[in-house]
């Protein structure tokens, strides 16, 4: 087994939780109901939509932590090490979660020409891909989607702050969906890969 192998398990074992992909689609799925827009597609006004987003992310939520399980009882569990995460929940905290928030308070309060949440999720997705050990490419066409859908009030009616904030939330739970099942596929790859290497190593 050579160095990049070994560097590659290293990365994928230290991440091991963000590669579990199958989590993110139901909170995916809770986003989307979120999204919907009262009265045009949930009775009872703005009372159907808080109930109805508050019911789908406890079921995903619920839902994410039984696949987690099923995770563990498939694929087995690594012991992280916390100091490889701390520069990036240091980051996380004091720099994209800040910065995802003010995006999204600009974007629904003030309204500007373009989508401040596009640059702030582009920024945020480009920095979890790199701290969580790369090797899933597709979180560099998510950053791209992010970025592009900045000018999304230039291409669609998004005049009033509820179209505004149900296109965002909609598209982090499109993304959310994807890039879960993308990650689940990758696992799945990178583990046949292991077993290979560890085969070839023999």
């Amino acid at each position: 087994m050579n160095d990049a192998s070994l560097q590659r398990i290293h990365d994928f074992t230290a991440n091991y939780f963000f590669w579990q992909g199958l989590r993110w689609v139901p909170l995916g799925a809770g986003l989307l109901v979120l999204s919907l827009q009262p009265g045009k597609w949930l009775p009872f006004g703005r009372w159907g939509q808080a109930l109805a987003g508050a019911l789908a992310i406890t079921i995903a939520l619920a839902l994410s932590n039984e696949i987690g399980r099923w995770y563990r009882r498939k694929f087995g569990a690594v012991r992280s090490d916390a100091s490889l995460h701390a520069r990036r929940d240091l980051l996380k905290w004091t720099v994209f979660y800040p910065l995802i928030v003010t995006a999204l308070i600009v974007d629904g309060w003030w309204r500007p020409p373009i989508l401040m949440s596009g640059i702030a999720w582009a920024a945020a997705i480009a920095a979890y891909w790199a701290s969580t050990g790369r090797g899933r490419n597709h979180y560099v066409v998510i950053s791209a989607v992010f970025a592009l859908s900045t000018f999304a009030p230039l291409m669609f009616e998004l005049g009033s702050r509820v179209q505004r904030l149900s296109f965002i939330v909609a598209l982090i739970g499109l993304v959310y969906m994807a890039a879960g099942i993308l990650d689940h596929l990758a696992l799945l790859r990178m583990l046949q890969g292991t077993e290979a290497d560890d085969a070839g190593a023999v």
